[in-house]
């Protein structure tokens, strides 16, 4: 492969800190250099090619390079998540390293397949738990006058958009939705301004939330119904 940089380039995007950054790196850089639809066949010589790129290029070696078109977003972020969340909550893989400190769950991974699996059960069953701490009851009155949430629209039938503010809501939210807002990945950027967490519940188990990225531009992130 002539651009191994690219791949960390592409994980980097996804990063919210350096240590998410560099988990992200230990559990899929390797699957993702060895994934073979990311991988597409170098016909011509680069221009600026480096002198050992063109050194080798008339020896009858076939050079790849990595490509990023197939890759799920929404699976890597997924994952992203799940590291994060895992980090925040001390969770005991986090602490079982190798000697350079990378987590010896995460190099066990083979796959991007295999790696969201691994977030999928165990994001579900952090939301089994928020949901029995939590139960399936919305009480806006309270959750308001806590200061977790913020009412932006009502609706004659009773129904209203609301603003959550605080971890503690993100939390009540994966306990009605069972995904991942709450797990503690997005506890930081809700109490800033650059995102910003809307949810309009429905009817139970029947919530839409909305996350903006810089509102003052009406930019839409991410948009899921459960």
């Amino acid at each position: 492969m002539i651009n191994k940089e690219a791949v960390r380039d592409f994980l980097s995007h996804f990063a919210l800190d350096e240590s998410t950054r560099a988990h992200l790196m230990t559990a899929l850089e390797k699957p993702l250099l060895q994934r073979e639809e990311n991988l597409r066949r170098v016909e011509r010589l680069p221009r600026q090619a480096p002198q050992w790129l063109v050194s080798k290029w008339n020896n009858g070696t076939v050079f790849h390079e990595f490509v990023s078109d197939n890759i799920p977003p929404d699976k890597i972020a997924h994952i992203r998540d799940w590291i994060k969340g895992a980090m925040l909550n001390n969770a005991d893989w986090t602490h079982k390293t190798d000697q350079k400190g990378r987590p010896r769950k995460l190099l066990k991974l083979a796959t991007i397949e295999q790696a969201y699996a691994e977030a999928d059960k165990a994001m579900k069953l952090q939301a089994e738990t928020l949901r029995n701490k939590f139960g399936q009851n919305t009480n806006f009155e309270a959750e308001e006058a806590n200061g977790d949430i913020e009412t932006i629209m009502s609706f004659e039938d009773g129904h209203r958009i609301v603003r959550m503010l605080t971890p503690a809501a993100l939390k009540k939210e994966t306990a009605f939705m069972g995904h991942c807002i709450g797990q503690g990945a997005y506890d930081e950027a809700v109490q800033g301004d650059e995102l910003r967490f809307y949810s309009l519940p429905i009817l139970r188990w029947r919530v839409i939330y909305l996350i903006t990225r810089r509102e003052d531009l009406n930019v839409l992130s991410s948009c899921r119904r459960g």
